[in-house]
């Protein structure tokens, strides 16, 4: 009777057991796989995002305010700065631009300046060329180029430049 009992007990084998193991340890691997690419690619996208709109907003501040300007001070014609100093209507005090620490900064003279970009963007590059001739509206290119600060990995890795032109409505 003994052998009957023990005949029709049913059970997984080491074998399969161990198979059982392996497939479930496959799909757990590729799940965590799948899971830090979606991360890496996350992180990647959102400092692709604050650096692109870091440059572009001071780009556009840069343009709004040369575009309210009456006459570019610094630089002067035919010549290239780090700075930019735009002259206002009346007594109004210039505008200045300029960068500390790669962070780039509006200055009025009034009150402490204002940071145009955010500190996880580093400005590493900013170039102003005065490109007014006698006689006609002054015209001003701005070169700027960026990168995200912590960079402690690959894809925390991004750099990014841009470039335009503006005309004074003067």
């Amino acid at each position: 009777m003994k052998d009957k009992i023990l005949k029709n007990k049913k059970a997984f084998t080491l074998i399969e057991i161990i198979i059982y193991l392996a497939i479930l340890g496959m799909i757990v691997v590729s799940f965590i796989s799948f899971s830090l690419a979606i991360s890496n690619v996350k992180n990647k996208v959102y400092v692709t995002q604050a650096v692109n709109s870091n440059l572009r907003q001071a780009l556009d501040m840069i343009s709004l305010k040369t575009k309210e300007a009456e006459d570019i001070i610094l630089p002067t014609v035919s010549n290239t700065e780090s700075q930019l100093r735009l002259e206002r209507v009346g007594t109004e005090p210039d505008w200045i631009f300029f960068l500390i620490d790669g962070v780039l900064y509006l200055d009025t003279d009034i009150a402490e300046p204002i940071a145009v970009t955010s500190e996880e963007v580093e400005i590493t590059d900013l170039i102003f060329k005065n490109l007014s001739k006698k006689n006609n509206r002054n015209s001003l290119r701005v070169y700027i180029e960026g990168r995200y600060r912590q960079a402690d990995s690959l894809e925390f890795e991004y750099e990014h430049n841009l470039q335009t032109t503006i005309t004074t409505r003067k």
